[in-house]
């Protein structure tokens, strides 16, 4: 093992015990001896700086450069995620999930079976052309309040749409996989939707068909639990 190599293991093994060691829950970490806000990406970018001042060679040259990250870093994956970080809080500030739930609310009419397969649907299309985060961010909220005037279990309706907001194949934009998938290989953005349209699909309906057989043992789906919110809170 190289120079190079040991130094950044030690700086990987330092980066888990920091993740580890931040909030442990049974005990203080070291994240309380600073004011609110430290999360996971604070040591992240600790030890992303601490790799630019530590050399990997006699010469004094660092294990990370600018010019490696300009040259090597996926830019275009970043700002997909953040993207779809901020479409889910501009879609929460601006009312839009409220809207949504009031749209979903003219469904509950439906027997619950139909009506999970149609909100799956819903989250199938809308995760194909935004993020899975923005997606599950946007509507799980609007599902929970529509579980609880409908008085289902709200795991009936949202443990479905969590999976289905994963299955998206056919658009770069739908997740960073995708997005690296389609800028490595070259492939016409036509190819990928034609590839993964019936992917899409039976990945849907096989999430469908296993939250129906082996969800309603495991979580009780048939009863509301005492868990859920009440209407009359």
């Amino acid at each position: 093992m190289t120079r190079h190599e040991k130094a950044v293991l030690s700086l990987f093994v330092l980066l888990i015990i920091l993740w580890m060691s931040r909030s442990p829950g049974f005990m203080p970490g070291w994240a309380d001896l600073f004011p609110p806000g430290i999360g996971d990406a604070t040591p992240a970018i600790f030890v992303s700086l601490i790799m630019f001042c530590v050399p990997a060679a006699d010469d004094g040259s660092p294990l990370l450069t600018w010019k490696l990250v300009q040259e090597k870093l996926a830019w275009g994956v970043i700002i997909l995620l953040g993207g779809g970080f901020a479409l889910a809080e501009g879609a929460e500030r601006s009312c839009l999930t409220f809207w949504a739930g009031v749209q979903l609310a003219k469904l509950s009419s439906l027997p619950p079976q139909l009506l999970r397969f149609l909100i799956c649907l819903l989250v199938s299309g809308i995760t194909q052309v935004a993020s899975n985060v923005a997606t599950a961010s946007m509507l799980l909220p609007v599902l929970l309040q529509l579980s609880t005037v409908l008085q289902l279990n709200p795991l009936f309706l949202m443990l479905p749409a969590t999976l289905t907001a994963s299955l998206a194949f056919m658009l770069p934009v739908s997740t960073a996989p995708n997005a690296i998938v389609h800028a490595a290989s070259g492939m016409k953005t036509t190819d990928m939707m034609r590839a993964g349209a019936g992917l899409t699909l039976l990945t849907m309906l096989t999430t469908l068909a296993c939250v129906s057989s082996l969800g309603v043992p495991l979580f009780n789906l048939d009863y509301y639990p005492e868990w859920a919110p009440s209407t009359n809170s």
